[in-house]
């Protein structure tokens, strides 16, 4: 086995995965997948692994998708706050520049 993957089970199928971060990083996620296609064979009649698989990759992400879409509102929200920011020191530096304050000895 090389340093750069596992060997692990992921829906009882023997599998060699790469190495995210440091090994127990990559056990968590493993622990994740195996979870999410747990819940997804529970909610079947029938066992089809594939499809499993599959519905968890759409799973994630879709996840993948809802965080991106909501680390873009943040940046957004960052943003105006940021530029608010910006002019606020911008008149304070014009009312400073308007009637500066008396030298101080």
């Amino acid at each position: 086995m090389s340093p750069d993957v596992i060997e692990t089970r992921i829906a009882g199928v023997p599998i060699q995965v790469p190495i995210y971060t440091d090994i127990e990083h990559t056990r968590r996620i493993i622990d994740i997948v195996n979870d999410r296609l747990r819940d997804i064979e529970s909610s079947s009649s029938r066992i089809d692994t594939q499809a499993f698989a599959l519905l968890a990759a759409v799973s994630f992400a879709a996840e993948v998708e809802d965080l991106a879409k909501a680390a873009e509102r943040d940046d957004r929200e960052v943003l105006v706050a940021l530029d608010a920011i910006l002019d606020g020191l911008r008149d304070l530096i014009r009312e400073l520049e308007d009637d500066p304050p008396e030298e101080r000895p």
